[in-house]
């Protein structure tokens, strides 16, 4: 993982980590490896950070369709 992938994923908030997550592609090159972990505990800790209601609020508003 390069400064620039960690970077994007830093700026990330949390409805649009959920969303990348929810709606990759698969094979989407941020889920490989190193990125790939690094993005799984940025979404936890923003997770625990924004707490269940809200997570709840950001899921229903983006739903499961495309």
């Amino acid at each position: 993982m390069n400064r620039k992938e960690k970077a994007e994923i830093n700026g990330m908030t949390y409805e649009e980590l959920l969303r990348r997550s929810r709606f990759a592609k698969i094979g989407d090159r941020m889920f490989h490896h190193e990125r790939g972990r690094y993005f799984k505990q940025r979404m936890q800790e923003s997770r625990r950070r924004v707490g269940e209601e809200e997570h709840q609020r950001v899921s229903k508003l983006i739903g499961w369709g495309l």
